[in-house]
């Protein structure tokens, strides 16, 4: 069976009767797609694309995917925060 069909198949299962292991990888892969990082577990376009048209259809029915995407989020608004601060900082230590 093709691996893209099996893993259809396993979404579209897990919609009908999730289990703790597959509701685990669907967060997991959900926290892989928000951070942009889908292209490294599926490195053919093509793929990642579907992965992540997927989660999008899957994460509907999962009430911790909305506090996920707010996380990563406020990770990466932090992370922004701290090099534009540490920039900033470095800048006028040198212009002294």
């Amino acid at each position: 069976m093709d691996k893209k069909v099996k893993n259809g198949i396993t979404l579209f299962l897990w919609r009908l009767h999730p289990n703790q292991e597959e509701e685990r990888q669907i967060v997991l892969l959900s926290l892989v797609d928000a951070a942009k990082l889908l292209s490294i577990v599926y490195p053919n376009g093509k793929d990642a694309r579907a992965a992540q048209k997927q989660l999008k259809h899957v994460n509907k029915n999962l009430p911790v995917s909305k506090a996920v995407k707010d996380t990563i989020q406020a990770i990466e608004i932090s992370v922004i925060a701290a090099i534009a601060v540490t920039t900033s900082s470095s800048n006028q230590s040198n212009s002294s």
